[in-house]
């Protein structure tokens, strides 16, 4: 059967409606993966329902080690979309303006709240005052071992923004070789790697291999969903790649199938399954 080639360096979209309703899918179901974390009986989650069942962590843990590295993928499409249209500095600005402020926002202002509701549900003794909580939560010191999660406390966390945290900081790792690598020498290597992936079949899968490397090595992160934290740079970095050149995409298509039971099947073990997109370890 002929494949089709899309004609390479053809004008990009400004919009996948796709892709949009593919994103907006997982996000609508994250509202009721966090919603059920609330009647699951083996996760540290915020508030906890009297009455709880295993039950949910399977249903979750299956749905959410997914989830998220679909976002990542799309999250990596749409930057290099807006880095060649707005050029390292001006992506890069966007970045802070739509991540960092928010991010900054969101931690100072929103994610004490639910922290201190934490330490209320799990001890029905403890009676410090939301004021008297705050010092404690900003109360934090540098651990370079854990970035991007340079920030840690006893009780400070990002909580839900983990994920605006690593696509902050591939983001800015993106822009950063945009502009300090050589166009003229990156450009044949990258036409080469987008030849043989399109010309070899089951070229496109062989991200799984750091991906597999990863789980073997580095293991799985319980509060990044199950996955480690780098893995998801892989799949913001296929993102990229599908991004830059039709003939991965096309190789893609032609190995969606594969592909599909490869994430479905990736290595995630037994306690991953009560995996959360919440808070980051403390």
């Amino acid at each position: 059967m002929a494949t089709r080639v899309e004609q390479v360096g053809q004008t990009l979209p400004e919009r996948r409606p796709e892709l949009d309703a593919l994103r907006m899918l997982v996000v609508f179901g994250l509202i009721f993966f966090h919603s059920a974390l609330v009647f699951a009986t083996d996760d540290d989650y915020y508030v906890k329902n009297s009455e709880t069942t295993p039950l949910i962590m399977i249903l979750a843990g299956f749905a959410v080690v997914w989830a998220m590295p679909v976002l990542f993928l799309i999250s990596g499409l749409g930057s290099w979309y807006s880095l060649c249209r707005r050029g390292a500095a001006g992506f890069v600005k966007e970045r802070l303006l739509r991540l960092g402020v928010p991010l900054v926002f969101a931690t100072l202002v929103l994610n004490p709240l639910p922290q201190w509701l934490r330490l209320r549900s799990a001890d029905p003794g403890y009676r410090e005052s939301y004021l008297a909580f705050l010092p404690h939560f900003y109360d934090v010191h540098i651990e370079l071992a854990e970035f991007p999660f340079l920030l840690q406390g006893e009780h400070f966390e990002t909580g839900h923004l983990w994920f605006v945290v690593l696509l902050l900081a591939f983001s800015l790792m993106l822009a950063l070789l945009f502009r300090v690598l050589p166009a003229d020498r990156v450009r044949p290597v990258a036409d080469r790697l987008a030849q043989a992936t399109f010309r070899v079949r089951g070229a496109i899968l062989l991200p799984a291999l750091p991906l597999a490397l990863l789980c073997a090595l580095a293991g799985m992160e319980e509060d990044y969903a199950g996955w480690h934290r780098w893995a998801y740079l892989v799949f913001f970095a296929a993102g990229c790649a599908l991004a830059a050149d039709d003939r991965v995409r096309t190789a893609m298509r032609r190995a969606a199938v594969p592909a599909g039971w490869g994430v479905s099947c990736s290595p995630c073990p037994a306690r991953a399954s009560p995996s959360r997109t919440s808070p980051s370890p403390r």
